[in-house]
């Protein structure tokens, strides 16, 4: 079955084709992020604005409460979010019309890679001579241009390296093994059903349609994260080397794009979390280097892309996409736009990104990078000066650098130079700095004593217990999972092991609170009139 619809091509006009990809977690019948706020208020309207919409709710957000639980956690669906939305490309693009990307957090990542996906392979087609292609056939080549994509953007080794030296081996060279298989018995089974090899395919391509003849227009980004994520970074990228390719190596924006917004959050403090930027710098091969705009947001991640219950802080980086995206011609609703510009709240509440089980997550403030690919000093929206100029919960993001510049309102594009006499206290920086690395470690030490009570049951047998240890069993028997006894009943029986550890735990959860304070009390000195 097609994922949209077809037009008469002779009576046709150029339309925008939009396409929609949200977060972790969010969807329409959950809290409202930004990108199901940008789908809501385009203008819909048939025969008016001519625009056709597609929304992909984010991984994590499935039926099956396990599959939600994993999908959440790693992000295995982006893959399958990325070919659904290729398809609806494929069958809904015609020459003339208009693309246009927005996502965020791994909506984001998936909307990035579904731009280099088209640059690189195409719109698969949707006539065979005279012929339509069946749903099947679509499926097919969808997934052709998708493993082709994989093995050019990840390969063994990078360009101008030797596959015969070691050192030069970017990932496992067993997983090279697994795919030379795969595409054999890929090339073997189409062979023996009479169906076109994904080369031929790519062969017969209308010109318009292949690779690098597509063009996007715009890209509204909240956010961008890692597609794949784990609590601990290491293990992504051991994962990444030794089992299977998850990292996003090239942060280059496709050249088939034309204008990229990109919303990112200063206040985030997991590792796991931190954002993927865009390599600005010129690129190699001598293609176009899309006009880039990167802009700093008060807040923690979701308070950029939204999906918090109070996500007051959430409208002011919607808004600059939104108008952003109306400067290249996409038409939204004049009404549904002034009724967020009515939320806006320069005291609104910033949420603590690693509260409850994401404290799990590797605690890392984020830093602002200035370097030359990054865009050079970073441009900071307005919004947020305005929030640290009215002292609201004395508000002062603690990883901008020096010299920044700041994005200002009233229609205005630029991006100014910073506040004048506004400088960093060199003390209170050198304070934070001590306080963040003391607060790094003692999240490392948290960590490993999980993953000392995660092994425990595996790694010691449960000696005789006693009736209270056997009361207590029975007691949290009844409020936890079945599949968590197993460790319930490993901590009680082996309560002089786990007993300390837990205590440990306990400890460096309290002190953590304390430095937490510290450092948010050492970051209301951090800025200073010069």
């Amino acid at each position: 079955m097609q994922d949209g619809l077809t037009e008469n091509p002779l009576t046709r006009r150029p339309r925008r084709i939009v396409v929609f990809a949200d977060g972790t977690g969010n969807a329409f019948s959950s809290q409202e992020s930004n990108v199901w706020r940008l789908y809501q208020a385009l203008d819909k309207r048939p025969g008016v604005a001519l625009q056709l919409a597609r929304y992909i709710p984010g991984v994590g957000t499935s039926g099956n409460a396990v599959m939600r639980l994993i999908d959440g956690a790693t992000g295995i669906g982006v893959p399958s979010n990325v070919r659904k939305l290729y398809r609806f490309l494929c069958w809904n693009w015609q020459p003339g019309d208009e693309i246009y990307l927005f996502g965020f957090s791994r909506g984001a990542f998936t909307v990035r890679t579904l731009a280099a996906l088209v640059a690189m392979q195409g719109l698969m087609p949707v006539h065979v001579g005279d012929r339509p292609v069946t749903g099947a056939e679509m499926d097919r080549n969808a997934m052709g241009a998708w493993l082709a994509y994989r093995t050019q953007t990840a390969p063994l080794v990078g360009p101008g390296k030797s596959v015969w030296n070691p050192l030069h081996w970017q990932m496992n060279p067993l997983i090279s093994v697994v795919r030379g298989g795969r595409d054999g018995f890929t090339w073997a089974k189409r062979r023996l059903l009479g169906q076109r090899l994904h080369t031929e395919v790519l062969e017969a391509l209308q010109p318009e349609r292949r690779a690098g003849a597509v063009p996007v227009r715009f890209m509204g980004l909240f956010d961008t994260v890692e597609a794949y994520g784990m609590p601990v970074e290491e293990f992504r990228s051991v994962w990444n080397r030794l089992i299977w390719p998850i990292r996003f190596r090239n942060r280059r924006c496709s050249w088939v794009v034309g204008k990229v917004r990109h919303a990112l959050s200063l206040d985030d403090e997991r590792l796991s979390f931190h954002p993927i930027r865009f390599d600005q710098s010129p690129r190699p091969d001598g293609k176009p280097v899309p006009e880039t705009q990167e802009v700093w947001f008060a807040g923690v991640h979701s308070d950029v892309g939204g999906g918090y219950p109070n996500d007051e802080t959430a409208f002011q980086p919607l808004l600059w996409i939104a108008d952003e995206a109306a400067r290249q011609e996409l038409v939204f609703d004049t009404d549904a736009l002034n009724r967020y510009r009515a939320r806006l709240y320069p005291q609104a509440l910033i949420h603590d990104s690693r509260q409850g089980l994401a404290s799990v997550y590797r605690y890392s403030p984020r830093v602002v990078g200035a370097s030359k690919a990054e865009g050079g000093a970073p441009v900071v929206h307005q919004s947020v000066i305005e929030k640290m100029a009215s002292g609201a919960d004395g508000y002062a993001p603690l990883g901008l650098p020096p010299e920044f510049r700041v994005f200002p309102e009233g229609g205005r594009r630029s991006a100014g130079l910073m506040p004048s006499g506004l400088v960093q206290d060199e003390v209170a920086v050198a304070g934070l700095r001590q306080l963040i690395r003391r607060r790094k470690a003692t999240n490392w030490v948290t960590i490993l004593c999980v993953l000392a009570l995660a092994a425990l049951p595996f790694l010691t047998a449960n000696p005789p217990v006693n009736d209270w240890v056997r009361g207590a069993g029975a007691i949290l028997g009844g409020l936890v999972p079945g599949w968590a006894m197993l460790w319930v009943e490993s901590l009680l029986a082996n309560w002089r092991v786990s007993g300390p550890i837990l205590g440990v735990i306990l400890a460096i959860y309290f002190s953590n609170q304390s430095l937490a304070l510290r450092i948010r009390d050492l970051g209301r000195r951090l800025w200073r009139a010069g």
